[in-house]
């Protein structure tokens, strides 16, 4: 395989671990509660906490996974990091 196909492939690879996609917790496939979606786009928030916001020390607070449903937009938030399992093909998306 030559270079410039294997960094095709690299560059396709990586534009499908962003964007919306499917995703699982503990081994469930996701779906949204208000519209049964199972598209969801990936964030990630900061949960702050006053004692470190006094201290100017909020990079040092904990993180959680937010999972915004594409149709209704409604938010899911995930204390612990969620799987990834599949990407929106580009005929579907």
């Amino acid at each position: 395989m030559g270079f410039w196909r294997r960094v095709k492939r690299g560059l396709e690879a990586a534009r499908e671990s962003v964007g919306p996609g499917y995703y699982a917790c503990l081994g469930t496939k996701l779906a949204c509660p208000v519209c049964a979606h199972e598209v969801f786009a990936e964030g990630s928030v900061l949960l702050n906490t006053v004692r470190m916001a006094l201290l100017e020390a909020t990079w040092a607070d904990k993180r959680a996974t937010t999972l915004r449903c594409i149709r209704c937009s409604h938010i899911l938030w995930f204390a612990q990091k969620v799987e990834r399992v599949g990407s929106v093909s580009k005929t579907t998306g």
